[in-house]
């Protein structure tokens, strides 16, 4: 793909963000659409507004984030909303 492991593992991390032309390389690699790549799989823009789909896309993000982290903002869910 002309990527190093580096720029992959930092993509993986959060540390950086891949542009257009490498997010459908590596669709293509991985054998799966860009949506399903970007976490868009499932959302339907016609029914969907603007708040949703920033929101879906943070949920998205949260995934890759450190264990530690994630524990962090699942607190924060659960005083706002409640736990599970």
């Amino acid at each position: 793909m002309g990527v190093s492991r580096k720029q992959i593992a930092d993509y993986e991390r959060g540390l950086a963000l891949p542009n257009s032309d490498m997010v459908i390389r590596l669709a293509i690699t991985l054998k799966i659409t860009t949506d399903l790549l970007l976490g868009l799989k499932g959302l339907t823009f016609a029914d969907a507004d603007v708040a949703n789909v920033r929101f879906t896309r943070r949920l998205k993000a949260l995934e890759m984030l450190p264990e530690s982290k994630k524990r962090v903002i699942v607190k924060l869910f659960d005083e706002f909303i409640g736990p599970a």
